[in-house]
C-alpha cells in the first residue's frame, strides 16, 4: 500500500463519485492510499464549519477536521485504520501547525466512529442537533443557508423545508509533542465519554 497527498481536485472528485454524501467538503489537505497501484481511499482535511471548535484549546492551538473518509470495501481489512494511522503520523511530522484533529460521525447514516475507537481517538459526546434546509431541490447546512438567505427562517419562508438532523458523535486527536497532547487534554473543552456501541 502506498499512502501519499494528493491535490484537492482530485480528491473531491473521488469523494464525490465514492462517498455516501457525494459531496466534496472544505479540503485543506487530501492523501491518498493505492493498493496495487489502484486508487482505493481517500482522507480529506479541511476548517470545520464551526471555527470555534478549537478557541478553548488556546490561540497557540489550531486544528483541523477530518471531513471525509472512503476506502473501497476490496481493501484489506482494518485498511481504514492502517490509512489514518499514517495520515496522522504524516501531519504531525510534515504540517505541524495543526495540534487537534477533530471527526465526528453521523448517526444518521448508522456510524458511530468504530474507525475512530480503533485508532484511540478521544469520545467527547455528540454535537447539538443541527437542521438544513431544501430550496429548489438542493439542500443547504443551516450555516450555508444563514450566510446565503439571512436566517434560516428567510430561507423557509422563500419556499424552503427545514429538515433536522440528529447529533453527530464527535471525537478529539491531538498530536504534537508528549507536553503539547498533555496540555490539550487539560484543557479539552468537552468531558471524555465512554465509546458507543
Amino acid at each position: 500500500m502506498i499512502i501519499c497527498p494528493i491535490s484537492s481536485a482530485v480528491a473531491a472528485g473521488f469523494v464525490k463519485e465514492n462517498h455516501y454524501l457525494h459531496r466534496a467538503p472544505p479540503i485543506s489537505y487530501a492523501f491518498a492510499l493505492y493498493t496495487n497501484y489502484k486508487l482505493a481511499g481517500c482522507i480529506t482535511l479541511g476548517n470545520p464549519p464551526n471555527r470555534r471548535t478549537f478557541e478553548k484549546f488556546g490561540p497557540e492551538y489550531n486544528g483541523l477536521e477530518l471531513n471525509r473518509l472512503f476506502v473501497h470495501d476490496w481493501a484489506d481489512k482494518n485498511t481504514e485504520s492502517f490509512f489514518i494511522g499514517k495520515v496522522l503520523r504524516y501531519i504531525n511530522a510534515h504540517i505541524q501547525q495543526y495540534k487537534i484533529i477533530v471527526a465526528y460521525a453521523d448517526p444518521e447514516y448508522g456510524h458511530i466512529g468504530i474507525v475512530y475507537q480503533a485508532t484511540n481517538w478521544i469520545y467527547t459526546g455528540t454535537t447539538r442537533r443541527s437542521y438544513s434546509v431544501l430550496i429548489d431541490g438542493k439542500i443547504y447546512h443551516q450555516r450555508t443557508a444563514t450566510r446565503k438567505y439571512g436566517s434560516i427562517e428567510q430561507a423557509k419562508a422563500l419556499g424552503g423545508v427545514s429538515i433536522s438532523h440528529p447529533p453527530k458523535h464527535r471525537y478529539i486527536y491531538f498530536l504534537g509533542s508528549k507536553k503539547d497532547r498533555k496540555l490539550l487534554r487539560k484543557r479539552l473543552p468537552w468531558d471524555v465519554k465512554e465509546y458507543p456501541k
